[in-house]
């Protein structure tokens, strides 16, 4: 019997990348070739997030959003990685806009936008 391939991604190694488009419902539709590349865009710019390189994830989430301005998770993601890099004012509008978009947003996510919103206000 021949053994069966388990794949082992090269990114795994170096970048922890969420499954934050299933999450927000992204992949439940057919997606156009854009829609695709803003998707890995802002995926590769939540790796960079994540790896405390916020300077290098803004290209790739600017990127992103230029090709997917209506995906409130990119929103949301360009949203953080303002805030990470001290662009509070930017942040809060990022995260007005994902909430007012509302098209791939899950409950989970939509609560979470809500309380980074709640603690841009407050004190």
């Amino acid at each position: 019997t021949a053994q069966q391939y388990q794949p082992t991604w090269g990114l795994k190694k170096h970048f922890e990348i969420a499954d934050s488009a299933i999450l927000a419902r992204t992949y439940l539709t057919p997606l156009t070739d854009i829609e695709t590349v803003a998707c890995q865009l802002c995926d590769l710019a939540f790796a960079y997030y994540k790896k405390d390189q916020p300077q290098i994830a803004l290209i790739y989430a600017e990127k992103a959003l230029d090709r997917l301005p209506q995906s409130s998770l990119i929103n949301m993601h360009l949203g953080d990685i303002y805030w990470a890099t001290g662009r509070l004012r930017e942040a809060g509008f990022q995260y007005k806009k994902a909430l007012d978009l509302k098209d791939d947003l899950s409950p989970e996510i939509e609560q979470q936008i809500q309380q980074k919103i709640a603690q841009l206000k407050a004190p």
